[in-house]
């Protein structure tokens, strides 16, 4: 059930970061924010991406050795 969650998060984490970093403008008109400077929405897409998505991968395929990472 755990690993299944991780599994869940990391690909929602995944579709999430890449609507903050490849359509930002998607993401502002949506929430009606002023797009005077939406580059930070790249940053955290990115990071969102990058961190969750690569991070919970790695538990999900070997949790005993990444026990340290959670």
């Amino acid at each position: 059930m755990i690993r299944t969650s991780f599994l869940i998060i990391s690909i929602f984490s995944l579709l999430y970061g890449f609507v903050f970093f490849l359509t930002p403008n998607f993401f502002a008109e949506m929430t009606q924010a002023e797009k005077t400077n939406i580059a930070w929405l790249r940053n955290i897409g990115a990071s969102i991406s990058g961190v969750l998505f690569v991070g919970l991968i790695l538990v999900y395929k070997s949790p005993a050795k990444n026990f340290d990472l959670l």
